[in-house]
């Protein structure tokens, strides 16, 4: 009786409220407000102008019952679809942000994968690089070595050709005219006969006797000395 009193209260001071059906999502932060009533506590006296009061009893008319007890209906079955929306649409956050760490997992194991197998290939691409340098460290010194054994191989053939240009000097040195065989060498010119009146024929040889120019005596080729022929 006394809730119906109160339901018939809150119908004609028309702070009842219908609630709508939400379509839409709900604010993710909404402000939360509490009313604080404060009262008299147990042990204080009634108060004066309550002290001889005593109430009249409500008299309530059977079509406010009824249209109170259809707006409870309502409200108590907009209040139920309320609460479904706001638990599914959890429960649909719930699986989304659930999908969004699983798919993050799956990225972080693949990303995790991805460094495994490119250090892998990085260690092979290095060991076949250490391999190919290796290789052309051994081909640069075998270079080197031929390179420096053919300096030395040079060096020696033109010490060598040196030492036979000094032979064929000191050689050569021996007939050189010097204080001791000046006089000599002297007499030698002035006893040895040049004569540069000569023709030369069609074979190349020089002829120096005009009067029988086919004598055997007296051709000599160019080139040859009175003393080589």
């Amino acid at each position: 009786m006394a809730g119906m009193s109160f339901l018939a209260a809150l119908v004609r001071s028309q702070n009842f409220v219908t609630l709508k059906m939400v379509t839409q999502e709900l604010p993710k932060v909404a402000s939360c407000y509490q009313t604080v009533r404060w009262r008299k506590s147990r042990w204080h006296p009634v108060s004066a102008s309550k002290k001889f009061y005593v109430p009249k009893p409500q008299v309530f008319h059977p079509e406010d019952t009824a249209e109170v007890k259809k707006r409870l209906h309502i409200y108590n079955t907009h209040l139920r679809a309320v609460r479904n929306f706001i638990t599914q649409t959890h429960q649909a956050d719930l699986a989304r942000r659930a999908m969004l760490k699983a798919q993050q997992t799956d990225e972080e194991e693949e990303f995790a994968w991805i460094m495994e197998e490119n250090n892998k290939w990085n260690s092979k691409v290095a060991a076949i690089r250490e391999s190919r340098q290796r290789e052309e460290q051994v081909q640069i010194q075998a270079r080197h070595d031929r390179q420096v054994a053919r300096r030395i191989k040079q060096k020696q053939m033109q010490e060598a050709q040196a030492h036979q240009v000094i032979l064929a000097n000191i050689e050569e040195s021996k007939n050189f005219i010097t204080e001791e065989n000046l006089d000599e060498e002297i007499e030698k010119l002035l006893n040895s006969r040049k004569d540069y009146n000569f023709a030369i024929d069609s074979s190349g040889k020089k002829v120096t006797d005009f009067d029988n120019p086919t004598s055997p005596k007296d051709s000599t080729p160019v080139g040859q000395t009175d003393s080589q022929r």
